[in-house]
């Protein structure tokens, strides 16, 4: 895409990356020792920021956004594929789960083991429809140019927090320590 974008009349290229990429919240990229230790989602984020940034410099102009932990529609519930499937089948027993995401697959983990863990550790979840609008706004202004963006959810929940949401679902299921450090 992005040679593709130095053929034609030159129009902003908005990246889509991933929180999961940067070292401190003024734009950088994590280091690569750091990357390296990631998951393979990140080190792709990783590897492609890096090719934008080098577009950037040649005179492309680019923006990188980098969203949190995506989640279902905050007002329909809509979601992706996993999760969708979850929301109608969460309560009830099933032999094979679909789940492609972290929150699905963090959900049916639960689900299977019955438990979930008792940790102050937070995760952010940010609502679709938050992302697509800030995606939008972000895009749509010429200041954005040559910018590195975090859409994240300043409103956390604990990991124990997320438990007792669970059960208060139905889900039969125990809190358990676990010593996790994110």
């Amino acid at each position: 895409m992005l040679q593709l974008s130095f053929l034609c009349k030159l129009k902003p290229f908005i990246f889509i990356s991933s929180a999961s990429t940067a070292g401190i919240v003024d734009g950088s990229l994590a280091p690569p020792s750091v990357i390296a230790k990631s998951n393979p989602y990140a080190v792709s984020k990783w590897a492609a920021e890096k090719l934008v940034r080098r577009a950037h410099r040649l005179g492309l102009p680019t923006c990188i956004i980098r969203p949190g932990m995506i989640t279902a529609h905050s007002s329909t519930g809509a979601c992706n594929r996993s999760t969708l499937y979850l929301q109608y089948d969460i309560l009830a027993p099933r032999a094979n789960y679909f789940a492609g995401d972290y929150v699905g697959r963090f959900i049916i983990g639960c689900k299977q083991l019955g438990a979930f863990f008792y940790s102050p550790a937070e995760i952010e979840f940010i609502p679709v429809d938050f992302v697509a609008q800030a995606i939008v706004a972000l895009a749509s202004q010429s200041e954005s140019i040559g910018a590195v963006y975090h859409i994240a959810n300043p409103a956390t929940v604990t990991f124990t927090k997320l438990g007792h949401l669970f059960m208060k679902a139905g889900m039969a299921m125990k809190g358990t320590f676990c010593n996790i450090k994110i």
